[in-house]
């Protein structure tokens, strides 16, 4: 009897652990890794190439899937969006929409502990 509560137990666990895996930043950001090389891994690209750091989940998702859709790859993004499933590419806009859009945010950090490093002395 012992053996066939096994299986239960192990979907049980599944179960629970799913939830927080679908929600990993960490999962989400190994798949988009592919993409840093036009775009860079915060999403700043430079030259004209689009950046797309903060950009709305939905719009990024929704633009990647278009290009997914297309019956023919006429450049390299709709070769890559082929390559992903369609969670997959929702977890490549999700990453890049909670990049910040604004990249003077971590001088901003600095700033701000430079101020507290000043207080304490």
């Amino acid at each position: 009897m012992k053996h066939r509560s096994k299986p239960l137990y192990l979907l049980i666990l599944l179960m629970l652990a799913g939830p927080g895996f679908a929600q990993d930043p960490t999962i989400d950001r190994m798949i988009a890794a592919q993409c840093a090389q036009c775009h860079s891994t915060d999403g700043h690209a430079t030259g004209d190439i689009d950046s797309i750091a903060g950009k709305e989940t939905r719009d990024l998702y929704d633009k990647l899937i278009d290009m997914k859709e297309e019956d023919r790859a006429e450049d390299i993004m709709e070769h890559q969006a082929w390559g992903y499933t369609d969670e997959q590419l929702y977890r490549i806009a999700r990453y890049y929409s909670t990049v910040a859009e604004d990249g003077d945010e971590d001088e901003e950090d600095e700033d701000e502990e430079d101020r507290e490093d000043e207080d304490d002395d």
